[in-house]
């Protein structure tokens, strides 16, 4: 069991490599660079300077390593966009994702347990195979975050900050 497990944590830091060098260098396939669309308002200087801030005037290759090394101390960097840390726009965001996950979840094992019940209940009647054709088709064949999205629209959950039309911050007295 702790050869599979070391196996398996093996396979997902070279996965994780895989994805992140991926990511770094198809960036290096846009064209352009991040300050293309804004050097009208900019003098060359300020270019200069923002280029050295971000150490895009070095090699790709150390470029590469910089990031690499900036990865592995969880520092993702600042957002051009927001002027905030992404760790943090990060953070922000996965408290929202992490919610509707785990309902979907939740709503899909309720789901195949209940129609694993009546299932086995109704064994070799019409209700037996259409739960057989429902759970697998389910489960496998689409995304729980779309099921969790039909879901909020469908049920409109208006109450405690989760609107059926997307997520809002609670209000007062509401937690």
């Amino acid at each position: 069991m702790v050869k599979y497990v070391l196996k398996r944590i093996g396979y997902s830091i070279v996965t994780l490599f895989v994805l992140v060098t991926l990511t770094f260098f198809m960036q290096r396939l846009l064209p352009g660079d991040p300050f293309t669309g804004d050097k009208q308002l900019r003098a060359q200087a300020t270019m200069d300077a923002l280029y050295a801030k971000y150490g895009l005037d070095k090699p790709v290759w150390m470029q590469y390593l910089m990031y690499l090394g900036n990865c592995l101390h969880g520092d993702l960097g600042i957002s051009l966009n927001e002027n905030r840390p992404v760790t943090r726009i990060i953070g922000e965001s996965f408290t929202v994702s992490f919610d509707v996950g785990m309902r979907a979840i939740i709503f899909a094992f309720v789901l195949g347990v209940l129609l694993g019940t009546v299932a086995a209940i109704k064994r070799g009647s019409a209700t037996d195979t259409i739960c057989m054709f429902v759970a697998p088709w389910w489960a496998f064949r689409c995304p729980a975050s779309l099921w969790a999205l039909f879901c909020s629209t469908i049920l409109g959950l208006n109450h405690h900050g989760h609107p059926g039309d997307g997520v809002s911050p609670p209000r007062d007295g509401m937690a």
